[in-house]
């Protein structure tokens, strides 16, 4: 083990273990056959990704991050979306959800991975744009539960 011990480890589990909780979380609803509802939380789920990665994409190709001294922090950014996720697919467990991301951001700084900053700055973006995505689906998925079924949207 390097001189660190085990909490690089742990750093390097805790987006996959929030992957795998949120395809977890996608798959319940198929359990009831709600594949509408199983289906916007795929939907979240990719557009979380997508907002994780086009912004690391952007920052890449324009140094966004790199004018100000910082560092875009995709660790932050897929792990922000995902415990933002999460709290959207399953509510009641947020408080420990954002503990453990605070958690985490204290382990990578820690561990000299990202300053202060560089998590704020990017946790507060990816959190902005991946709640305002989910509050989007679940408004589709709202606007589903209240139509008769088999009326299509927009009547």
């Amino acid at each position: 083990m390097p001189k660190q011990g085990i909490l690089p480890v742990l750093a390097d589990l805790y987006n996959p273990a929030l992957v795998l909780l949120s395809l977890v979380c996608i798959s319940l609803p198929t359990r009831q056959r709600k594949w509408k509802h199983a289906g916007l939380l795929l939907a979240g789920f990719i557009g979380i990704a997508v907002i994780a990665y086009g912004i690391r994409y952007l920052d890449d190709n324009n140094g966004l991050w790199m004018r100000f001294g910082l560092d875009y922090s995709t660790h932050t950014a897929t792990s922000i979306g995902m415990v933002i996720f999460l709290s959207f697919a399953a509510p009641r467990h947020w408080k420990v959800l954002s503990l453990s991301f605070v958690s985490y951001a204290l382990l990578m700084m820690h561990l000299g991975y990202h300053t202060a900053m560089d998590i704020l700055t990017t946790g507060v973006t990816v959190a902005l744009l991946g709640a305002a995505w989910l509050k989007v689906l679940n408004q589709r998925d709202v606007d589903a539960a209240e139509r008769p079924v088999g009326q299509p949207q927009g009547s």
